[in-house]
């Protein structure tokens, strides 16, 4: 019988190697979450820009109409197409205001920037309350000048939210071209790794395959000289048993003979021609078949064991003891 194949251990080289290769897989995983988390990061930093951006420009646009009422207005509908305008922008400071995020520098600049039109405002109520010629023309200077401030005050604001979302964007490129480099490199890796324990393992798999194989053909081998053996020894004892002055029978378990040796001729002068494919019970005395039967199933109870009869059972034609005896022979 083959032994059975021990379970395949690890030598300890392809268990650094497997250790190597789970890091590695780690650290790639690791990689990728970090380059989606950036790039998840990058874009809502670039939406969120480009709505100050644009909210900067809508402050900027009503910035300059605002200053295009400044100098075309005229009482005494002047003053209040100059307040509808004033709101509109107000409006727009609400939406920027809105956008940036609070206690972030730009957030803080724009509500100092938004201080500029309280003078803008205070001018306007006191024009509202004395619509003359004489103060339309002294608030138009002052109204122009606080208008300025706050122009220069968003256009720096602007300009400034424009270069850090500019440098913010080439560190995340950067930052995402080191990556890819960093996960390039490390992908390559874990790949040699990986194919250097498949060769290992399949070097090792291939002299396991031929060790069975060697087990295997030397089992093959012990079997057929085995039954090489069986055969010969067979031989030898079917010839000593025809050449033998003894009578040898074969009877299986239904009682039928399977095998007579031709002893039998010259020792009860029955040809073994007759003898087999018969119950043995024909060829026993009428008077002891019963005690014939018994003995053969005593013979089956016991194989191996020597079963000896009484004096009457005595095959037909000759007197004598018959002896019967089980060699473990069973039909098929």
């Amino acid at each position: 019988m083959i032994e059975a194949a021990a379970k395949p251990r690890l030598s300890p080289g392809q268990r650094v190697l497997v250790a190597v290769l789970g890091l590695l897989l780690v650290a790639v995983q690791a990689m990728l979450v970090v380059a989606y988390r950036n790039v998840g990061n990058t874009s809502r930093d670039f939406g969120t820009a480009t709505d100050v951006q644009a909210s900067l420009v809508g402050v900027q646009r009503g910035a300059l109409k605002l200053g295009l009422e400044v100098e075309r207005m005229e009482l005494p509908d002047g003053p209040e197409a100059l307040a509808l305008q004033r709101g509109l922008v107000e409006r727009q400071l609400d939406v920027a205001t809105s956008i940036l995020p609070p206690g972030t520098p730009e957030g803080d600049e724009l509500r100092r920037v938004t201080t500029e039109l309280d003078g803008f405002d205070a001018e306007l109520a006191r024009l509202q309350a004395d619509p003359t010629p004489a103060r339309l023309a002294a608030s138009r200077v002052r109204l122009r000048d606080q208008l300025d401030g706050f122009e220069i005050g968003v256009r720096g604001l602007y300009d400034a939210s424009e270069i850090a979302f500019i440098g913010s964007v080439d560190t995340a490129l950067a930052a995402r071209r080191e990556l890819e480099w960093v996960l390039m490199g490390t992908s390559g890796l874990t790949m040699a790794v990986a194919l250097l324990l498949a060769m290992s393992l399949r070097r090792r798999a291939s002299r396991s395959y031929a060790r069975a194989y060697a087990r295997l053909l030397g089992e093959v081998n012990e079997r057929k000289a085995a039954e090489q053996a069986l055969r010969e020894s067979e031989q030898r004892f079917q010839a000593l048993v025809n050449h033998a002055s003894d009578v040898f029978t074969v009877i299986g378990a239904d009682a039928v003979i399977r095998y007579q040796s031709p002893a039998i001729e010259q020792v009860l002068g029955y040809p073994t021609e007759a003898i087999i494919g018969r119950s043995f019970l024909d060829l026993v005395d009428p008077q002891d078949q019963e005690i014939a039967r018994q003995l053969f199933e005593r013979s089956q109870m016991q194989p191996g064991v020597p079963t000896v009869g009484g004096p009457h059972a005595a095959p037909r034609g000759r007197a004598g003891a018959p002896a019967f005896r089980d060699d473990g022979h069973r039909p098929s």
